[in-house]
């Protein structure tokens, strides 16, 4: 915090915060009060990125998985493994992690993934009966925005309201097998505006984070400096294997 206006209460020059406010990736940026929040003591500055840590909170309530659920987690880039981050200690029956990348599978292991599946090595739908036991998952967090997984992740989910989040921002048109939805699939897009109360799950994420939910240290694979700014955008278009976060420092 650089400087306050007269009549803001509850900060001090000298905080540190997150949250939202515009512009990104600047010096300095102008932020209302009520859309930020303190950084506790002990977490880093670079790990408290307000805004997905927000975003994992609501897909998390919104997946809202209960004892014994089969949870699939389709992708494994930074936000489904924030997502698994905090549903380990939820105690489903499994929690499976599926990427075509060995190196994302292993990350996804080293976090609390009980299964990992590689589509390029298994019968992914064949698997999944096999673990479920011809029941199918109960929950899908897709989160790949590749065309063609919408329905590949519908195939997954069992029949009665099984839940299909789509986590991932789709940019693009696609068609979609909705006769896979007639078994009863709820289907739930847990972007921001779908959040009761973005800031509560700002708050929730941020202490989560503080008690160690979230493996920063191990998510965030590279960090830029502000004067540094286009190689980091040339990073994350290429995304190299071991590309799972970026983060840009000024």
């Amino acid at each position: 915090m650089a400087d306050l206006g007269k009549n803001v209460e509850g900060f001090q020059i000298g905080d540190r915060v997150t949250g939202f406010f515009k512009p990104g990736f600047a010096t300095y940026a102008a932020a209302s009060p009520s859309s930020i929040i303190k950084i506790p003591e002990g977490v880093k500055t670079e790990h408290a990125l307000g805004e997905p840590l927000a975003c994992v909170s609501n897909i998390v309530r919104a997946a809202n998985p209960e004892f014994g659920d089969y949870v699939l987690f389709f992708g494994c880039g930074f936000m489904n493994l924030l997502a698994l981050s905090a549903l380990v200690g939820r105690r489903p029956a499994e929690l499976i992690a599926v990427d075509v990348l060995d190196s994302k599978l292993k990350i996804a292991e080293d976090i609390g993934a009980t299964v990992t599946l590689n589509p390029k090595e298994v019968d992914l739908v064949a698997e999944v009966k096999r673990i479920t036991r011809n029941r199918g998952v109960d929950i899908v967090l897709e989160a790949t925005g590749k065309p063609g997984i919408v329905d590949s992740a519908s195939e997954l989910l069992r029949t009665g309201r099984g839940k299909l989040l789509l986590v991932s921002s789709h940019s693009h048109s696609e068609k979609v097998n909705m006769e896979l939805w007639q078994r009863g699939t709820i289907i739930l897009n847990p972007h921001p505006p779908y959040s009761l109360d973005l800031m509560d799950d700002l708050r929730r994420g941020i202490e989560g984070l503080a008690r160690g939910v979230f493996p920063m240290e191990r998510l965030i694979t590279h960090r830029f400096r502000l004067n540094d700014i286009q190689r980091a955008f040339e990073t994350y278009s290429k995304k190299p294997e071991d590309y799972v976060k970026g983060v840009v420092i000024p």
